[in-house]
C-alpha cells in the first residue's frame, strides 16, 4: 500500500525510524525522500567438568556454571551479582559480576557475565553510545575466547557472542561486519544443529536482521520467517524472542511497501510484549513507535501520534529527556508537524533530536541518517533548495560508504536529488539521478513496488 500523498509536489515523509533502522522517503507527484537485549571465597578447580564436547549452547553453559557453584566449584558472588543484574540490567551489576568471578579464580562465571551481559543489556535497549557499543564489544570478545578454551570448541559463550557482536556492530551501522559476525555463528551452528534445531532460530533472526539493513527485502523475509517457525514450534507463540522476530518482520514489510501487513506484525509483537513484559519495558515503546509508524504510512496521523506520544512517555520515564532514544521519537513527532505544516515545530523536533543523537549515538547511527534526511526534506518544503541538495548529496556520499552503491536507501537519496534538479529546472541533471535510483530499485525492490512506480513517475514528468 502507498503512503497517504502529501499535498507538496514531489516529497512526503516515507519512513522515519523503525527499531533502530531507517527509512527514509517518498513522493506525491514525484517521488522523493524517504524520511527517513558474600561469602568466603570457594576452591575452584581447574578441571574442566565432563562432557564439555557435548555443551552445546550459551544456556548450557551457563546450567553447568550454576551447577559448579553449588558444589563449590564457583563464585557465589558472581553468581549473586549476576543474578541481580538480571533482574535490573546495568553495565555496573555485570560488572560486578566479572570482578567477582576474576577475584576468585571462576572462568566460567567471567565468560557467563562477559557474554550474557551484553545480551541482556541489548534486549532491554540500555546498549546505545559508542562508549557502551565499545564496553560490550571488548567484553564478547573476552568472554567468547574464554568460552572457547574451557570447552574445546566454538559452541556456547563464542558463538553466542558472535550473535551478540552482529547486533552491535548494526547499532552502528557497520552491516558488513555485523554479517560477517552473524554468518560466522550461522556456520558454526549449523555443523552441529540440525536445520530445525532451536538453537538455529537466533541465528536465522539475527542474519535475517542485518540482511533487512542491507536492504536484501527478500532474504531477510525467509530467514526471519524461518526463525519465527523454529521459536514458535520451540517455545510458543507468546514468547518475548518471538515477538522480536515478529518486529523484524513488520521492518520488512514496511521496507517492501505493505505498511498494513507491517502494522499487524507490529501489534502482535505489541500484545506479546504486554503480555510478558513490566509497562515500562523499552520494547513495549519500540512496538508503540513501530506501530504508530505503520500508521503514518497509511495516512492515519492521529492514531500515529497516540503511539509516538506514548513511547515518548515510555522512554522518559525509564531514561530521561535527554536518553539517545528520545530521539527517535522525537523525530517521528516532528514528520508528524512537517505534514501538517507545521515547519517550525518539525525544525524544533529535529534540530533537538539531532542534538541528543550526535551527543550520545555513533556517527554512523540510522537514527542520525534519518534526521538529516528529514531535515533535507524540511529545507525542501520552506523553499530552500540549495541547503535541501547540501544535506542530500552529503548523505548521498555517507550511505554509499555505509550500505553501497546499489542500496535502496541510496536510491531514495538519487530519486530525491532528482526532484530538487527537476524543481529548480535542470531536467538535464534530474534524468541520471532518476535512471539510477530506477536501475537500483527494479533490481533490489521488484518492478511492482511503489517506490519503483513513484520513479517511473519522475522520469515521465521530465518528457
Amino acid at each position: 500500500m502507498a503512503c497517504q500523498r502529501s499535498s507538496t509536489p514531489g516529497f512526503r515523509p516515507y519512513g522515519i525510524l523503525l527499531l533502530c533502522l531507517l527509512f527514509p522517503f517518498g513522493a506525491s507527484g514525484e517521488s522523493a525522500p524517504d524520511a527517513s537485549p558474600s561469602p568466603a571465597p570457594p576452591t575452584v578447580s581447574d578441571d574442566p567438568p565432563p562432557q564439555t564436547s557435548l555443551m552445546a549452547t550459551f544456556d548450557d553453559f551457563l546450567a553447568t556454571w550454576r551447577n559448579r557453584v553449588a558444589a563449590g566449584n564457583g563464585s557465589k558472588a558472581a553468581r549473586s551479582h549476576y543474578e541481580a543484574a538480571m533482574r535490573a540490567p546495568a553495565f555496573e551489576g555485570f560488572a560486578r559480576c566479572v570482578e567477582a568471578a576474576k577475584r576468585e579464580g571462576d572462568e566460567w562465571g567471567e565468560a557467563v557475565c562477559l557474554v550474557g551481559g551484553p545480551d541482556t543489556l541489548l534486549r532491554h535497549r540500555a546498549i546505545v553510545t559508542p562508549e557502551e557499543i565499545g564496553r560490550a564489544r571488548q567484553w564478547l570478545e573476552a568472554g567468547g575466547a574464554i568460552g572457547q578454551r574451557l570447552l574445546g570448541h566454538q559452541r556456547g559463550p563464542y558463538d553466542a557472542s558472535r550473535i551478540v557482536l552482529s547486533q552491535l556492530f548494526s547499532l552502528e551501522g557497520k552491516y558488513a561486519e555485523a554479517r560477517r559476525a552473524a554468518e560466522e555463528a550461522l556456520a558454526i551452528r549449523r555443523a552441529h544443529f540440525p536445520p530445525e534445531d532451536p538453537a538455529m532460530a537466533a541465528v536465522f533472526a539475527a542474519l535475517g536482521a542485518v540482511r533487512y539493513a542491507q536492504g536484501a527485502y527478500d532474504e531477510a523475509q525467509v530467514l526471519l520467517e524461518h526463525a519465527l517457525a523454529i521459536r514458535k514450534s520451540a517455545f510458543g507463540a507468546e514468547d518475548p524472542q518471538t515477538a522480536d522476530i515478529l518486529n523484524d518482520l513488520g521492518n520488512v514489510s514496511l521496507a517492501q511497501g505493505d505498511p498494513s501487513g507491517a502494522q499487524k506484525y507490529y501489534a502482535r509483537a505489541l500484545a506479546i510484549r504486554r503480555k510478558r513484559l513490566a509497562p515500562e519495558h523499552p520494547a513495549i515503546a519500540e512496538s508503540l513507535e513501530n506501530l504508530g509508524l505503520a500508521l503514518f504510512r497509511q495516512g492515519n496521523h492521529a492514531e500515529a501520534r497516540g503511539h509516538y506520544e506514548a513511547a515518548l512517555a515510555i522512554r522518559q520515564t525509564r531514561f530521561g529527556d535527554a536518553h539517545p532514544s528520545i530521539a527517535a521519537t522525537l523525530n517521528h513527532l516532528g514528520a508528524l508537524a512537517m505534514e501538517a505544516g507545521d515547519h517550525t515545530a518539525a525544525r524544533s523536533a529535529f534540530e533537538r533530536a539531532l542534538s541528543i543523537a550526535e551527543g550520545g549515538l555513533p556517527p554512523g547511527s540510522p537514527v542520525i541518517d534519518s534526521l538529516l534526511s528529514n531535515l533535507a526534506l524540511l529545507d525542501y518544503r520552506q523553499g530552500d533548495y540549495a541547503a535541501s541538495r547540501a544535506r542530500f548529496e552529503r548523505l548521498l556520499r555517507l550511505r554509499e560508504i555505509r550500505l553501497g552503491n546499489d542500496h535502496p536507501e541510496v536510491a531514495d537519496i538519487l530519486n530525491n536529488l532528482g526532484v530538487l534538479a527537476k524543481v529548480v529546472g535542470d531536467y538535464d541533471r534530474a534524468r541520471p539521478l532518476y535512471e539510477r535510483a530506477l536501475a537500483i530499485r527494479e533490481e533490489r525492490l521488484g518492478p511492482r513496488h511503489p517506490r519503483v512506480a513513484d520513479t517511473l513517475n519522475n522520469l515521465g514528468l521530465l518528457l
